[in-house]
């Protein structure tokens, strides 16, 4: 058996290791796990027994989706191959052949489980033909960037030949992708129900019972007052039955002592949706590190915009505090274009933004520092613009006479010996170089007309406008998507400041005259504040000084990062169910509390995923009836 990462001997196997053992035969065989398949007790001994009591049928219901797909072969989505390389043991770096521009082509996902075969399949048959039988490959990672390029481990070793294109004659092999399924959530619930050692396993424990010490509700919480919480909830709109489920969901959160779940369930049309988003409002003032996942993308949806719709009429400044708020996932599959609302808080176009906001030289330090500069010594910076600009000039003249020498060498070297003694040779040699020459003199002419240097008044108008044009974006950016831990309130009011007296500063450059130096310097740089646009540029500079010694933004430029930072320091988290085992990560900052919506749409061993999250104390289960089978210990 091959597996995604070496065990040690005698260490279980993994559910890859099942799908790579599965021969043709094995998986079409509907009763491949007939007999290993049990009726899941109601009640448990231990943690261990109730995970073991998912194992088969989670590896039953991956073999029969297998053997779904496998019926409806001739309409697998699949792509050719264009190169194969090898980067370790089974492990595989896959190139797709492009289709032409316009056509569309399968682009493989992580979590593909997909079949190489040197034909497009119609049926089953294809894929065991005697002169090369298939293989299965897992797909562990595409990228954005390049999807035809995706990294693979395979169950056997993949023998491929690129075509020789220096030689005609080479024709090489020809391989296709064909995807089977895919089985990255059955993977993720799997490692949850194996959680080896030191996992968070308090809430199953919890609800299992299994620890008889375990009280229904605590017994050593002191009465908790809540008329903090109550004056937030209030103004919602809720029922009596809405606020009281919030209150108690909120009092769940002040226990220490151990580990709860609560239950919220009702028919349709009772509100469970403006519960919780009433809920996660009061948990967000309260700054409650809180995760809420749902089995769908349209469940994730639909509660992350009761939120927004419920947040939207309290925010301090604008869209300041949606940094306090994360939604990810898999944007393509949310249909995430269609929801222009959810923009602000959805992880990729955050760190797609930050991206540009951290970076050194052209994000918000280097536009900070240009305009400080810029603002301080508007002169010194116009002598430094027309240095820089000579030093340009004198190095574009060196480079031209070097060429202009090297042309002449190589025109010599050819008349010597190629053209010695014929005189009309020599003529049209000389005639050439004469208007060579004249080219380059009409050539020289039209730069030196486009390329004369600013005037004071231009170059002051010119930098301040794109530099000003920058900060204004990353202002924006910045209290948008940063958490307010990070960007306070006395920050967000600087860059207020500073982004209205930017856009005054526009304002009253378009209403002078630039081309009068004199007076736009009088204007500009007093004495004292003797003019409006003085006084501006003075108040501006001084709270860009202020901003540049009191806020920084992190030192952290990749995406991956980024998107780490976000994670750690977001309030409120939102992701399908599945998607939560990306929490998992090392150093991710620990989560209190637990919402999961649509509690009874989502299959019960799935929700191990983010019931076992680091440092979650209490849980929330949300479902339109007391059916779930977890509801029978809650």
């Amino acid at each position: 058996m091959s597996s995604l990462t070496k065990k040690k001997e005698n260490e279980a196997p993994e559910l890859i290791d099942f799908v790579f053992s599965w021969s043709i035969e094995d998986i079409m065989n509907k009763d491949l796990y007939k007999d290993k398949i049990k009726r899941i007790p109601k009640t448990f001994m231990s943690t261990k027994h109730y995970f073991e009591s998912f194992v088969n049928p989670l590896i039953e219901e991956t073999h029969a989706d297998m053997r779904s797909n496998m019926m409806t072969l001739h309409s697998a989505p699949a792509c050719e191959i264009f190169d194969v390389k090898k980067y370790g043991d089974l492990f595989y770096l896959i190139i797709l052949k492009r289709p032409p521009e316009g056509v569309n082509m399968y682009e493989p996902e992580c979590g593909d489980l997909i079949a190489l075969t040197d034909v497009r399949p119609k049926c089953i048959d294809d894929l065991n033909r005697p002169k090369r039988s298939y293989l299965v490959a897992y797909v562990q990672g595409t990228t954005i960037e390049d999807p035809a390029l995706l990294s693979v481990i395979s169950s056997k070793p993949i023998s491929f030949e690129k075509p020789d294109t220096k030689n005609a004659g080479s024709m090489g092999d020809t391989l296709f992708v064909v995807c089977l399924t895919n089985i990255k959530t059955n993977i993720r619930i799997w490692n949850a129900l194996h959680p080896g050692e030191g996992g968070n396993l308090d809430i199953i424990k919890s609800v299992l019972r299994i620890d008889k010490s375990i009280q229904e509700n605590c017994t050593l919480c002191s009465p908790i007052n809540l008329s903090q919480s109550w004056e937030t909830i209030n103004f919602l709109g809720l029922d009596d039955s809405q606020k009281a489920a919030v209150l108690n969901c909120i009092a769940l959160t002040k226990c220490y002592h151990q580990n709860s779940t609560k239950l919220i369930w009702g028919p349709p049309g009772t509100g469970k949706t403006k519960t919780i988003a009433s809920l996660l409002f009061t948990l967000l003032k309260m700054n409650c590190r809180t995760l809420t996942c749902a089995p769908t993308n349209v469940a994730v949806l639909g509660v992350t915009k009761r939120l927004i719709s419920c947040l939207s009429s309290t925010l301090v400044h604008d869209s300041y505090g949606l940094g306090d708020i994360v939604l990810f996932g898999n944007g393509k599959r949310m249909k995430i274009d269609e929801h222009e609302e959810l923009h602000d808080v959805f992880l990729h176009h955050r760190v797609s933004v930050l991206a540009r906001c951290f970076a050194p030289l052209s994000g918000w330090r280097g536009s900070l520092t240009t305009m400080i500069d810029l603002l301080e010594d508007p002169e010194g910076q116009y002598c430094l613009y027309l240095k820089q600009r000579e030093e340009e000039k004198q190095r574009e003249e060196e480079k031209q006479r070097e060429e202009e020498n090297a042309n002449d060498d190589d025109d010599d070297d050819e008349g010597n010996t190629k053209m010695e003694n014929d005189f009309w040779k020599k003529l049209i040699i000389k005639d050439v170089k004469e208007n060579k020459k004249k080219n380059m003199a009409l050539q020289e002419k039209s730069k030196s007309e486009n390329d004369i240097p600013w005037t004071f008044g231009k170059f002051v108008t010119k930098r301040l406008f794109a530099v000003g044009d920058n900060l204004i974006f990353f202002i924006k950016g910045l209290y948008t998507h940063l958490p307010t831990s990070w960007l306070t309130l006395e920050v967000l009011k600087n860059m207020i400041r500073v982004h209205d007296m930017l856009q005054l500063l526009k304002t009253s450059l378009h209403n002078v005259d630039i081309d009068n130096e004199e007076w736009l310097k009088l204007a500009l740089l007093g004495p004292g504040r003797t003019t409006s646009l003085c006084g501006t540029r003075l108040e501006c500079l001084k709270i860009l000084n202020v901003l540049s010694a009191t806020f920084s933004v992190p030192e952290v430029i990749e995406h991956y990062g980024i998107r780490n930072f976000c994670l750690q320091n977001a309030c409120l988290i939102f992701c399908t169910a599945s998607s939560s085992e990306k929490l998992h990560a090392e150093g991710m900052e620990p989560l209190e509390l637990v919402i999961i919506d649509e509690a009874a749409q989502l299959k019960e061993c799935e929700s191990a995923i983010p019931l076992q999250l680091p440092g979650v104390r209490h849980a929330v289960l949300v479902d339109l009836r007391r059916s779930l089978l977890w509801a029978e210990f809650i």
